[in-house]
């Protein structure tokens, strides 16, 4: 199956997909992405739907391109069903939740450069701990700065606006395990 991402304008449709037209497969490793170079999308991407990326405040989706290209790659390589339970948020729904002011999760962040969203909250709380720790290696190991919570994990990409990359507890997080254990 190949995915389509319309992208910001619409000069040009992003393509994700195993490289084999009418396949009806997921992306795999080495999957690509062809078309207009642009950098903010404005739809699903691979494993996740529209319901999941939006802004549960507005609707809004605008994803970084950075992000769109990482958040399938991560979910691909935990081979199991992700379930964001926040991903994008405008101002206004942000302030509304009471997220931090420069959040990665903001649609348009001009503290910093951005194009659109770099973080997600995925759902965690029924996962054993030794699931959790493995996600959260995973991760790190590709990338992401994870923030621990009891309900959920925080993963963002504030390394591509120059941040430093970093594990960190993001609320109430009563696990067994500690951040260093995420960078062993």
């Amino acid at each position: 199956m190949m995915y389509e991402l319309r992208p910001a304008t619409e000069r040009g449709v992003f393509v994700f997909g195993s490289g084999v037209p009418g396949r009806n497969s997921p992306p795999r490793a080495g999957f690509f992405v062809c078309g207009v170079s642009m950098s903010v999308w404005r739809g699903a991407i691979p494993y996740f739907s529209n319901e999941e990326l939006q802004c549960q405040g507005t609707r809004i989706i605008r994803l970084d391109e950075r992000f769109a290209a990482a958040l399938p790659d991560l979910r691909r390589r935990w081979d199991a069903p992700l379930y964001p339970t926040s991903v994008c948020r405008t101002p206004d729904h942000n302030r509304a939740v009471g997220g931090h002011p420069r959040s990665m999760h903001l649609t348009q962040n001009p503290e910093r450069a951005t194009n659109g969203t770099m973080a997600a909250d995925l759902a965690w709380r029924q996962w054993p701990d030794d699931e959790k720790l493995r996600f959260a290696r995973l991760a790190w190991s590709l990338g992401w700065s994870v923030g621990l919570h009891d309900g959920f994990v925080h993963v963002d990409l504030r390394t591509a606006v120059g941040m430093t990359k970093a594990v960190f507890v993001y609320g109430q997080w009563s696990n067994p395990f500690e951040q260093h254990r995420v960078t062993d």
